[in-house]
Parts: structure tokens; sequence; C-alpha cells
């Protein structure tokens, strides 16, 4: 055989060049729980995390063949950092109430803001990875006031010290996961210090 079934959209086709990969613009989208689970921080705390696809526009089912798709880790014990992204889960899907059940997540709706944030690998080269910045309600997004977030550059100063930086996905999510939690709870303890009468 060597005659093929030519595709019925080749003329719309893009071209991609093979090794070139897309990447989505940092900005707020409609997104989809397409996973929820538990899982321990590396202190041993409890976090929520929530794998988010792009639901619709341009860019849906942008992840849905990632191998490593972008995750967004919530501490238990952050409880109103908790409260916001429960509650705008909920607002954005009519008539659900969370029973704190992780897998009642799936496939419910939510505005996730992504920013591009760079990373160091073994071999001491800068990548980036799109990351999860926030997760806020459907309504906020249709107001269009929500503002890219700004890359986050790799520091000169981390760059002499990458030898012991893993290129490995796994290591970079778990190192991600670490860097939620940490600022999670530099947020907490500075909500909590303004909140002292004095």
């Amino acid at each position: 055989m060597s005659k093929f079934t030519r595709p019925d959209n080749w003329d719309n086709i893009e071209a991609a060049k093979p090794g070139v990969f897309e990447k989505l613009p940092a900005g707020a989208y409609i997104c989809q729980i397409v996973k929820a689970h538990a899982q321990p921080s590396k202190k041993g705390d409890e976090m929520l995390v929530l794998t988010l696809d792009i639901y619709n526009g341009d860019y849906a089912g942008f992840f849905a063949s990632a191998e490593y798709p972008p995750m967004y880790y919530q501490l238990i014990k952050s409880e109103r950092f908790l409260k916001h992204l429960i509650e705008s889960i909920e607002y954005s899907n009519d008539s659900f109430k969370w029973d704190w059940d992780a897998n009642s997540l799936i496939g419910k709706l939510c505005c996730g803001v992504f920013g591009e944030e760079e990373y160091i690998n073994k071999n001491g080269e800068i990548r980036s990875n799109m990351r999860i910045k926030y997760i806020t309600t459907i309504a906020e997004y249709n107001l269009g006031t929500i503002t890219p977030p700004e890359p986050v550059k790799v520091k000169s100063n981390n760059i002499a010290t990458s030898g012991n930086m893993s290129s490995a996905p796994n290591d970079y999510y778990d190192n991600m996961a670490s860097d939620y939690a940490a600022d999670a709870d530099k947020k907490e303890k500075e909500m909590e210090d303004s909140d002292l009468p004095f």
C-alpha cells in the first residue's frame, strides 16, 4: 500500500516543527478539574492536589495528552486559602456544595490563572513550565480584569548550585508542591500577623 487518505481538514491544519512545543500563554482560562486527590506534603501536612485542563476556547484540551500536566496544591491547614479555593469552585458550578471528598471535585469548572516559572535542570540549563498561580471564580474570569502574572525568573545565584537539581518531572513537581506549601505557610503567617490589634 502506497496511498494514504488525505485528512478532510488538511488545508486548515497548522504545521508544527518536531521538537518545538507550543506553550500555553500566561493568563486566565476556564478550566476543568480532571483529577483530584489527597497527598501529604514533605512535612506530612495534608494537601488537596488538583490537576486542571483548559475547558474551552482555542486552547481547549491543551494538557489532555501531557505526561505531566500542571497541578495545583492546597494545604488543608491553610483554612482561609482552602476556603477561597473551594468557594471559587462552588460558585462556578451551580448547586454544587463540596462534601470534603476530593473525588467530588472531578469534572467541576473553575478559572485557573497560569504563569510561567523557570527552573534549573541537573545540567544547569534553564527551563520553564506553566504553573497554576491561583484558582478563582468563572465570574471573575468573565469580568475580564485578571492580569497575566509576570514570569518568575531563576535567580542568577541559583544557577551555580544547580548540580543538586533534577530534570526529572516528578522531582520538579515534588519541589513545586514544597514551594506551594512554603508559600501557603508564609502567607498564612502574614495574614495572622495582620490580624493582630497592635
